[in-house]
């Protein structure tokens, strides 16, 4: 039988979770886990619960990297998948499964995937896509945090323009989410790794997603200093390469000035990400309106003329 107190706990591990205690919340969720294996009588409210806390469990995986947590959630979904889908429904079950699946992909770094793990991260990219195609029909933010999650298995097959789109309109609707912020960041880096040149705007945009995602009250206490050292590196860069004293603000107004004289088709484009130019992944500017790529250079890409390249 469920009681109160069951459903007291499974609400302190959450919370638990929500603050960043990993280990205290691993250990209930073993001791819960425990509790619900004696209960003779399992009705939905039995696997709401089992399904609350093998969401938990991918949870703690995820942010402490503890496999053996991600493990144990996902055996949980995999073998109560049909039972998970009735009590939570199918959008909810897949989210949750592709959190699961994505704790355990078995390589990370995306220059080192096999054939095998190209698999694993398109079965992935699946998954989620699936649940989102589910969730039109669910709250804004639950939507947008899936919006993500997408976006990041985009990433890892390097499909950085698709991932960029999906992390500009979860940011543009202006909720606390930031992983959203954070992973952006790690998508222009990408860029910049795969194409060889960066621009003080890309920095600039990199340091942004940061500094958002430390002052963001959806995350665990001692992540803030990790977000704070990366926004000192990032200045440090900036230093490194700026060429005047232009402030963020001065270049932010005239971003948006030249952004507001172009036609309305190109701010589409620009908007969505439709315009074949590196440089407007991330940046609105009039230098980015045209459809052109943008050369490789032995360095970074500096002031006012956004070097351009036909193919």
């Amino acid at each position: 039988m469920i009681t109160k107190e069951l459903v007291d706990e499974s609400y302190i591990i959450r919370q638990l979770v929500d603050v960043g205690d990993f280990d205290e919340s691993y250990r209930l969720s073993l001791i819960f886990l425990d509790k619900l294996e004696k209960i003779t009588t399992k009705n939905d409210n039995y696997f709401i619960l089992l399904a609350n806390i093998s969401g938990n469990l991918v949870d703690i995986g995820q942010m402490q990297k503890n496999s053996e947590a991600s493990k144990l959630g996902f055996n949980l979904m995999k073998m109560n998948k049909e039972t998970f889908i009735k009590v939570q429904g199918e959008c909810h079950f897949y989210y949750n499964y592709g959190n699961a699946m994505s704790s355990l992909v078995s390589i990370n770094n995306p220059h080192e995937h096999t054939f095998q793990t190209i698999e694993e991260i398109v079965s992935l990219k699946n998954i989620y896509w699936r649940a989102f195609m589910l969730s039109f029909d669910e709250p804004e933010e639950y939507r947008a945090e899936l919006a993500v999650n997408l976006a990041n298995s985009l990433r890892s097959q390097f499909r950085l323009s698709e991932s960029l789109r999906y992390y500009d309109l979860t940011n543009r609707k202006e909720l606390d989410i930031p992983q959203a912020w954070v992973n952006r960041s790690a998508a222009l880096i990408e860029l910049n790794l795969v194409s060889s040149s960066f621009s003080i705007k890309q920095l600039k945009e990199i340091r942004e997603g940061y500094i958002r995602a430390s002052v963001s009250k959806n995350i665990p206490p001692q992540w803030e200093s990790f977000y704070l050292g990366r926004i000192a590196q990032t200045n440090d860069k900036i230093a490194e390469y700026a060429v005047d004293d232009e402030t963020d603000e001065h270049d932010e107004t005239l971003t948006q000035q030249e952004f507001e004289t172009l036609s309305p088709y190109r701010q589409f484009c620009l908007r969505n990400h439709l315009t074949l130019s590196e440089h407007s992944l991330y940046c609105p500017c009039v230098g980015s309106a045209t459809d052109n790529l943008v050369i490789s250079s032995g360095g970074g890409v500096t002031g006012d003329f956004i070097i351009p390249m036909e193919m």
